[in-house]
């Protein structure tokens, strides 16, 4: 499920319910990744001046390639808010995009 979405479930079962038990046990050490926002932030550290792009491009991959780290690219239960999601972005990239050939 959504992140944004358990925390409008919470925030609606505090409202009708009143206070929830807290939730004290949780796995450490979970790592998720959003591989489209990952592949477009490694991108701009490679091409940018940033120091130590090897690192970055080792440390990258290591998680890549880590079955430990859970994808978190489509949730099967809400694929709209997803491409939604990305849509808006792409979407937002273009507009900036044109503007700036206009100049």
């Amino acid at each position: 499920m959504p992140l944004e979405l358990i925390f409008s479930w919470l925030l609606t079962k505090i409202a009708v319910d009143g206070d929830i038990e807290p939730v004290i046990s949780y796995k450490e050490g979970v790592k998720l990744r959003f591989l489209f926002l990952d592949l477009l932030v490694a991108k701009q550290y490679i091409l940018s001046s940033q120091p130590n792009k090897l690192l970055f491009l080792m440390s990258f991959i290591k998680d890549l390639l880590n079955p430990n780290v859970y994808d978190r690219i489509i949730s099967k239960d809400d694929p709209e808010f997803t491409f939604t999601r990305y849509l808006k972005k792409l979407s937002l990239k273009a507009m900036n995009y044109i503007r700036h050939k206009i100049r």
